[in-house]
């Protein structure tokens, strides 16, 4: 009886409510391990010069946001990618005028920097990474 009694008290009427809310919370953390995860590897490749490894990165963590972005942060996201094929193709074809190819290397990097900018930003908008909170429940802490 004090067993239901519990559950009654933090608005349980049955079982399932609870499994649903548990199985929410516990997909909340692991979007959340999985996205900090990745930004710490991010911080390494960049540290480390390794904008290639950031670069892939970054695109494995665009689904992680996707779900949630509007079509306007989606088209953002592909002309950043745009950028960046660019970037790239224009240094691999001045990869014998060495000026060329550092000016171009120099865009390959700034463009992989504001994509990694533009989903730390999408992040932030998109309250990834904050606790969960169900805006039809009032008995959440």
């Amino acid at each position: 009886m004090a067993y239901r009694q519990k559950y009654e008290d933090h608005g349980y009427h049955d079982l399932n409510q609870e499994e649903t809310d548990v199985s929410k919370i516990n997909a909340a953390g692991l979007i959340n391990l999985r996205v900090q995860e990745s930004w710490g590897a991010c911080r390494r490749y960049y540290n480390d010069g390794d904008y290639n490894s950031l670069r892939d990165e970054l695109a494995a963590l665009w689904p992680e946001f996707y779900a949630d972005a509007t079509s306007q942060q989606v088209r953002e996201f592909n002309n950043l990618n745009k950028a960046i094929a660019l970037s790239l193709k224009e240094r691999w074809n001045n990869r014998k005028n060495k000026k060329q190819w550092l000016y171009f290397n120099i865009k390959y990097k700034a463009a992989v920097y504001q994509t990694w900018l533009f989903l730390k930003t999408l992040e932030k908008a998109q309250g990834v990474g904050k606790a969960y909170i169900d805006a039809d429940r009032d008995d959440w802490e």
